[in-house]
């Protein structure tokens, strides 16, 4: 059937760090307010997945595309320089 892990809705994971991953973790952790270990690995899990799939989708339209140049987002072609410059200038 399987690895048991792949059908049950959480399964126990081991991971060794070096000294400073750890200290990095643990900053993270303090810095996200997260409360255990297992919560910020979860949350660097979901994150690494993230950009795995952005990843992926960026390697489709490169082979969609081959040596063609891919188009520009059509937004692209409404934005001037003079309303780049416009935005530089205003102030938050």
């Amino acid at each position: 059937m399987g690895d048991p892990a792949e059908t049950a809705t959480s399964a126990p994971a081991q991971v060794r760090l070096s000294a400073q991953d750890w200290a990095d973790l643990r900053e993270t952790m303090r810095i996200l307010g997260l409360g255990t270990t297992s919560e910020a690995l979860r949350e660097a899990i979901r994150l690494l997945h993230r950009e795995a799939r952005q990843v992926q989708a960026a390697q489709s339209i490169a082979e969609f595309y081959a040596d063609a140049e891919p188009p520009l987002p059509v937004t692209d072609a409404l934005v001037t320089e003079a309303d780049l410059a416009a935005a530089d200038r205003a102030e938050w």
